[in-house]
């Protein structure tokens, strides 16, 4: 076995950063035993990593760890099955677990075009499930954050000159001071909706 082109090969940084297979971790832990070249290689490639991630460690800014400490947060709320507890919707939302929150809670049909069943109404936040059946209303927001998780049906919903098509798991936020309606294209269509005010 040739020692330089082994350690040339780069094996020995990538099990330093995890990056091999159980069986190969083992080989090149043989590998360091049996030769000290290798070994010597091994521990230079170790410590050069931890002096780089000390190098260029830097603490999170704090509102973006309570941020992701909130989206990891609600996204355990949404598994835990619970149908009274209503998380805030975000772009990792899973709508089927949406779904199975809401069914005990809707109806089995409506003859109404436009079905709004209120699902959370606190100060600064207001949910309610959203079934379609063909067109919303053009409305425009200033002083609330929109955004929608669909969960059945598919549609296109018209913000200013663009169409987005939603489909379900789409999620979408709604621009400030933008016009925008909704066309259903397969339905109906079953969303939440979600205002939350903006100071």
């Amino acid at each position: 076995m040739n020692i330089t082109d082994y350690i040339a090969s780069g094996i020995l940084a990538d099990y330093c950063m995890g990056m091999l297979a159980e069986d190969e971790c083992i080989k090149v832990e043989q590998m360091a035993l049996l030769y000290p070249q290798i070994k010597q290689e091994l521990d230079a490639n170790a410590l050069a990593l931890k002096r780089y991630a000390a190098h260029y460690e830097r603490q999170p800014n704090t509102n973006t760890k309570q941020k992701i400490l909130g989206l990891l947060s609600n996204l355990q709320i949404e598994e835990d099955g619970r149908p009274d507890s209503f998380p805030l919707i975000n772009k990792f939302s899973n709508h089927e677990n949406w779904l199975k929150k809401l069914y005990p809670l809707l109806p089995a049909s409506t003859k109404e075009e436009i079905y709004v069943k209120v699902i959370k109404d606190e100060p600064g936040i207001f949910q309610a499930v959203l079934w379609l059946k063909s067109i919303f209303p053009d409305e425009v927001h200033t002083k609330v954050k929109e955004s929608a998780l669909v969960l059945k049906g598919q549609c296109t919903c018209f913000i200013g000159t663009q169409a987005v098509n939603l489909q379900p798991g789409s999620y979408l936020e709604i621009p400030f001071n933008t016009h925008h309606n909704i066309q259903v294209t397969q339905g109906p269509v079953l969303a939440i909706i979600q205002r939350l005010k903006v100071a």
